[in-house]
């Protein structure tokens, strides 16, 4: 296994992989926080990340988490 992980690693294929998916993540990014800001502005806040893939919200109101979940199921 150790062979075969460092023959995928030195292949070149690995280092493609990487910059691929981080360039879709960020386009991903870019379109939540679009989205974000054009339907939930007003309604929460957010930090847009400089890294990882995961964006944290606050919502600026109280919420019935019931019927949150309600709707999201």
């Amino acid at each position: 296994m150790q062979w075969l992980a460092n023959e995928f690693l030195d292949y070149g294929y690995f280092q493609t992989h990487i910059h691929e998916l981080q360039k879709k993540l960020e386009s991903r990014c870019e379109q939540l926080v679009t989205s974000l800001n054009n339907y939930l502005h007003d309604k929460v806040e957010f930090t847009v990340p400089h890294g990882g893939i995961h964006l944290w919200c606050k919502v600026k109101k109280d919420v019935d988490e019931m019927k949150l979940l309600e709707n999201a199921i």
